[in-house]
């Protein structure tokens, strides 16, 4: 097998960009990563020259990968929640099925018989960034980005040699830097500017294990990732702040796994879990009530409406060849949840190993989509010059 296992020690002592939950794996021969302007979801990597949709992200051995998407994990967790992941880039077993790419497993905390805890700040600031090329250029003050983060863990028992519990939590505010360049013959309506995105993240883990007996053990976690931003893939569309995308999402995985150690020779594994992503990108208009307003029902298939608004009121979007303006020309929303079970037996009679095991899933929700043309509520002109 070829791959490579990152530690505690590794994740304790080795510098993180931003924080980010896989930045390490560039240091693993064999991935490269595929860099994305303006994306806080992180970065997608390819594993000896596989598309990235190739990839299968996991989390205690459950499903944790976006199938949206196809390239990102579904949740992101805190680096302090997890006590190492490991990554298989090659020849890896049948019980990884659905992958060809790099698979990555985060194996996560777990509580012991003593009380510890963290807590921490990682602080990064526009003062210790040097001011973009274009931006010093054409004189423009540097806009005040930085990335904060405030979290803190806790562990121990429940019951001595019995239960155990651990809890991490975290907090980001991210304020991303953009630049955007247009020609000159966009001007006065598209002029040149430098701003910020802004995200604000939150991410809890919890985790209890309970030794039901000697040879039978019980685990128990859930993450839950909330998060909102504005402005997040701007710089991709070249977009001017009036058609900046607001975006909110939900994001959860529970899971549950019962080991048994039957005797010297066998072992029992059963897994299962549920992954959900609910997600809603709207122009700024819709959600300017805030992100309690939601023009789509997924329960009852029904558009509840735009924030009380008719979409004439909206205006058109304008598309240009080097850039777009005026209200976005959309709003999308996506309710999907991953159900998964998988069972595996280990026999190791002699010198051999024989394992057993099958799985199962289903993947599905309701995506409301609408744009312009497509049967959408809004507008768009569409100009074939700047």
């Amino acid at each position: 097998t070829l791959g490579s296992n990152m530690t505690t020690e590794d994740t304790e002592n080795l510098p993180w960009q931003g924080r980010e939950m896989l930045s390490l794996l560039q240091m693993i021969p064999g991935l490269t990563p595929q860099l994305d302007a303006g994306n806080f979801e992180g970065t997608a990597y390819s594993a000896n020259g596989r598309e990235s949709q190739s990839s299968l992200f996991l989390v205690d051995g459950v499903h944790n990968k976006d199938d949206r998407g196809g390239a990102m994990t579904q949740v992101t967790m805190t680096i302090d929640a997890f006590s190492e992941y490991n990554v298989m880039t090659h020849d890896y077993g049948a019980e990884y099925g659905g992958a060809s790419g790099v698979i990555v497993n985060a194996v996560t905390k777990s509580g012991t018989n003593q009380f510890r805890g963290s807590g921490y700040y990682y602080g990064q600031d526009d003062r210790f960034n040097s001011t973009n090329y274009f931006t010093k250029r054409d004189g423009r003050t540097k806009p005040e980005s930085g990335n904060d983060i405030i979290g803190a863990s806790i562990g121990g028992p429940i019951v001595r040699n019995k239960a155990f519990f651990f809890f991490n939590a975290e907090r980001q505010w991210l304020k991303e830097a953009l630049d955007l360049q247009f020609p000159a013959a966009a001007a006065p309506i598209a002029t040149s500017f430098s701003d910020v995105y802004d995200v604000n993240l939150t991410k809890y883990f919890a985790r209890v294990d309970y030794q039901l007996t000697p040879g039978n053990n019980l685990r128990f976690s859930t993450i839950w990732d909330p998060n909102d931003g504005t402005g997040e893939i701007a710089e991709a569309e070249l977009s001017l702040r009036e058609n900046f995308r607001y975006e909110t999402a939900r994001e959860t995985i529970n899971s549950g796994q019962w080991t048994a150690v039957l005797n010297n020779r066998m072992l029992n594994e059963l897994k299962f879990s549920t992954t959900t992503e609910h997600l809603r990108q709207a122009a700024r208009d819709v959600y300017s009530g805030g992100y309690g307003v939601d023009p789509f029902d997924p329960k009852t298939h029904e558009i509840t409406g735009l924030n009380g608004k008719d979409p004439i009121d909206f205006g058109p979007q304008q598309q240009h060849p080097s850039w777009r303006g005026g209200p976005r020309a959309g709003t999308a929303a996506h309710y999907w949840t991953t159900f998964s079970l998988t069972e595996q037996f280990t026999f190791t009679p002699g010198n051999h190993t024989w394992r057993f095991g099958f799985g199962t899933g289903s993947y599905g929700g309701t995506s409301f989509t609408a744009t312009a043309g497509v049967g959408g509520p809004f507008g768009q002109y569409n100009f074939l010059t700047d």
